[in-house]
């Protein structure tokens, strides 16, 4: 056995155990690599429809009218703003109320006057003297139209919906109610 142990014997697995060692560093080398990317594109896969699932509750809650057990935010602020007038009313918004929540939210600018804003209620109201929560939504749409008319597409929702979705996210759930930010 001693015997086979020569000099060049001695060399020759030298030689391949340190290929057999590069060859291994370079395989670990890329599944750590693979490893990563998938771990980064993993957390960029979540994030995006983390995001993609919140835009669809918002959308869903605010125009979905049926189920009183869900209580959106934008159901909540129209609540306050309703009751802002009328103790215990949470169903009818007048005008007055309907102005302060346009100019809490920052609808009001030189595209979209006040004027435009009390039209756009006289016309949903109809004969009514307050609009309920469909109507409310309809308002929101007709104003996210005028504000974005160049969004045709967020998230997976096209057009007025996207356009809707655009404004609550960026005018409406960022309102300040009592003092404090409702987003």
């Amino acid at each position: 056995m001693v015997a086979a142990y020569t000099p060049a014997t001695i060399i020759l697995q030298t030689l391949v155990r340190g290929i057999f060692a590069i060859r291994t560093v370079q395989q670990l080398r890329v599944r750590l690599r693979w490893e990563f990317e998938n771990q980064v594109i993993g957390k960029k896969m979540y994030a995006n429809s983390f995001q993609l699932e919140i835009m669809r509750q918002i959308f869903h809650h605010t125009t979905h009218f049926k189920n009183p057990a869900h209580k959106a935010e934008i159901q909540c602020l129209f609540g306050h703003y309703c009751s802002m007038g009328t103790r215990g009313n949470i169903e009818r918004l007048g005008v007055g109320m309907f102005m302060k929540f346009a100019k809490e939210s920052n609808f009001i600018n030189e595209s979209m006057k006040t004027q435009t804003l009390e039209l756009l209620f006289a016309h949903e109201k109809g004969k009514d003297a307050f609009v309920k929560y469909p109507q409310f939504v309809s308002i929101l749409k007709q104003i996210a139209d005028a504000k974005y008319p160049k969004i045709f597409f967020h998230g997976k929702f096209k057009d007025t919906n996207a356009r809707l979705l655009k404004l609550l996210q960026e005018m409406v759930l960022v309102t300040k109610v009592s003092g404090r930010s409702v987003m």
